[in-house]
Parts: structure tokens; C-alpha cells; sequence
């Protein structure tokens, strides 16, 4: 057998001196992504470390700047909770995979999976506190301005000329509701400052009430003989109570609406359906005097309508009646003049002390919301 050439492209075996020990095989580079050691990428670490800190921050934060918020309970699971939710099931992908990378990357999901949490919980408690602290504005006003009011209505029921005041209050009344309507959102927006729409509306109606009221209340009242001095007198009162009818006849068309116009304003708000259909229910119920100003309106109906007839009167027997204002009677010289005369001052009379009882009735139910409010 022939021996062929060695191949010169093939390593040749470097002789080893006697007594040379054998060298050892090189080891292979360790691998950056598997560990023996748990240890996490920087990424990783990051919002792990975010988490701790908030950890220890929020639950003081929290009540310094918003107070108790509801619902907020996922922070006051602690560094303990942290470490059971986020460590330990990273250390656990960590021994399963060997891999720093796997534990990274639980670690992450994680992490920002409770921070999102965390984020939604804080947002939806905040918004929540704040709309418990503006419906306590709202409440705060609306005790205020009905106090006000009340007080006001009472001195009006013993006879004092307090209307411009009243109307002084409602209006503060409702710059306060408008101011405490910027507070809320959506639908609580929407319902209070429908309410303010419909009562500033309603204080505009009975504002020109009051104006037409006016003038006959400089003379004593509708049917007040003083001033009675001829015919054309007689005719210029009798177009003063005309307005006057005509303003409370606006005033309570506008008391019947208040349902309806409520419901308008609310719809175009973007408040419909079900929800619209009960913040009307609600916003009634809180209005419980509403049937007993309606019954004013017709306790002023009646006393319109017989001031109207004794003003008829006086012009139709101009020459046959005459005026004593030291003791503001009216003597007839015909039978048939005095007797219709005296069934109209009784009709007036009736009315005026049925609105009085109403007007009594209306106090008291607002000093007892009033009340109610406080305690």
C-alpha cells in the first residue's frame, strides 16, 4: 500500500513535548438572554420601578388633592401586592425559560397592564368626586337661594313691597345654578342648566306680571275707587286690568308648559328617551309647589275678573254713585247699582282671601324644603 502526500489545506498536529498536560476545550461565549441570575432588561425595570414609587405616593396624594375617592382601590394593594402581580410571575417566566428576556417581558405586560389600571381608576375617581363636589355646589346654592326666597315670600304673605327684592334673588339664584352647571358633565349638566333655562323663563313672565301689577297696586288695587274721577279714569283702569289678565294668563300657560319646555331644552342638549323621561320625573317632584302657584293664577282670575265687573259698574252708573275717601266708600243712589256693587266686593273679597291661604300654603312648603335641605 502506497502512502499519499499529506494535503496541504489540512491542520497538522503540533508534537507535544513529553510530560505536556492536554489543553482544554475552549467554552462557548455565554448567552446574553439566559441566566442563571433573575435580572431584568432596563425597559423592563422602568415602569416596574414607576409602579413602586406610586405605590408609596398615591395613597398619600390622593386625599391631600382630591379627597376620598370611590372606587379607587387598586393603589392600596401596596408593595406587597406588587411584588405577588408583577415580581413573582416574572421570576417564575424567568426559571421556566432561563431567560432574561421572558422575565422582561412579563414584567412589562404587566406593569403597564396595572398602570393603565391604576390610570382608568384615578381618572374615573376624580371625575367622580368632582361631580359629587359640583352637585354639592348645586345643592349649596339652591338652599341658599330658596332661604332667601322663602324669607322674602314671608315678608310678602305680612304685606311688605318686596317684589323687586325677590326678583333680586332670583337671579342670583340663578347665576349661582349657571355657575355650579360649569362643574358638571353630561347629563347632570345638561338637567340643571335646563332647570335655570325654565326658571329664568318663567321669572321673565312673571316679571312682566309684576309690571303690569304695578300700576294698579300704586292706587290701592284693581277695583280702588281713589283716582275714579271721570269716565275716561274709569276706562284707562279697566285697560290696566286687561293687561293684568292678559300677563296672568301668560304666567300660567307658562307654569303648564314647564314639563314640556324642560324636556325641549334637555333634548337639545342631546338628553332623550328614558333618561329625559326621568330627570323631568325628578326635576317635578322637586317642584312640588307648582299645582298651588297654578291655584294662584286662578285665585287671580277671580279677583280680575270681579274687579273687572265693579269698574263696569262704576262707568256704566257714572252720575248715579259718589266717593267718600275719608271712610273709602261708595254710595249708589239706585237699589239694583248698590246690591251688584256689594256681590262684586264679595266676589273680590272671597278671591283675595283664598289667594292669601294659597300664597300661605306656598311658604310654608318652601320653608319645609328649606329644612329639609339643611338637615
Amino acid at each position: 500500500m502506497t502512502n499519499s502526500p499529506p494535503d496541504p489545506n489540512q491542520p497538522r498536529a503540533v508534537p507535544q513535548p513529553p510530560g505536556t498536560p492536554p489543553r482544554p476545550s475552549p467554552k462557548p461565549a455565554p448567552n446574553a438572554l439566559r441566566s442563571r441570575d433573575f435580572r431584568l432588561h432596563w425597559w423592563a425595570v422602568a415602569p416596574l420601578a414607576l409602579l413602586f414609587v406610586l405605590a408609596g405616593v398615591l395613597p398619600v396624594l390622593i386625599p391631600a388633592v382630591w379627597g376620598d375617592i370611590e372606587n379607587f382601590n387598586v393603589v392600596p394593594i401596596g408593595y406587597i401586592g406588587l411584588f405577588l402581580f408583577v415580581v413573582l410571575p416574572s421570576w417564575l417566566a424567568f426559571r421556566r425559560k432561563r431567560s432574561k428576556l421572558a422575565g422582561s417581558v412579563v414584567c412589562t405586560i404587566l406593569s403597564v397592564l396595572l398602570l393603565v389600571s391604576w390610570t382608568v381608576s384615578l381618572l374615573m375617581g376624580i371625575s367622580s368626586a368632582n361631580g359629587v363636589a359640583a352637585e354639592k355646589a348645586v345643592d349649596e346654592a339652591v338652599a341658599r337661594g330658596m332661604a332667601q326666597h322663602t324669607a322674602l315670600m314671608e315678608r310678602k304673605a305680612a304685606g311688605e313691597d318686596v317684589d323687586q327684592a325677590m326678583l333680586d334673588s332670583s337671579h342670583r339664584l340663578l347665576d349661582d345654578m349657571a355657575a355650579a352647571a360649569q362643574k358638571l358633565t353630561g347629563s347632570q349638566r345638561a338637567a340643571l342648566e335646563a332647570a335655570a333655562q325654565v326658571a329664568k323663563e318663567i321669572g321673565d313672565v312673571a316679571a312682566a306680571y309684576r309690571a303690569s301689577s304695578e300700576p294698579l297696586t300704586l292706587v290701592g288695587g284693581m277695583a280702588s275707587p281713589a283716582g275714579l274721577d271721570s269716565p275716561a279714569a274709569i276706562q284707562t283702569r279697566l285697560k290696566q286690568v286687561e293687561n293684568l289678565a292678559i300677563a296672568n294668563e301668560a304666567l300660567d300657560q307658562a307654569l303648564v308648559r314647564v314639563a314640556d319646555r324642560y324636556r325641549q331644552i334637555l333634548e337639545a342638549r342631546g338628553v332623550g328617551g328614558a333618561e329625559a323621561q326621568h330627570l323631568v320625573a325628578c326635576f317635578l317632584s322637586s317642584r312640588q309647589s307648582l299645582h298651588l302657584q297654578r291655584q294662584m293664577r286662578q285665585n287671580d282670575r277671580d279677583l280680575i275678573g270681579a274687579s273687572h265687573d265693579i269698574l263696569l259698574l262704576l262707568h256704566g252708573s257714572w252720575g248715579h254713585w259718589s266717593y267718600n275717601p275719608d271712610t273709602d266708600e261708595i254710595l249708589f243712589d239706585r237699589d239694583d247699582d248698590s246690591q251688584s256693587y256689594s256681590f262684586f266686593v264679595e266676589k273680590t273679597n272671597k278671591a283675595a282671601a283664598e289667594h292669601e291661604r294659597v300664597q300661605r300654603q306656598v311658604v310654608d312648603l318652601a320653608r319645609k324644603h328649606v329644612e329639609a335641605s339643611v338637615d
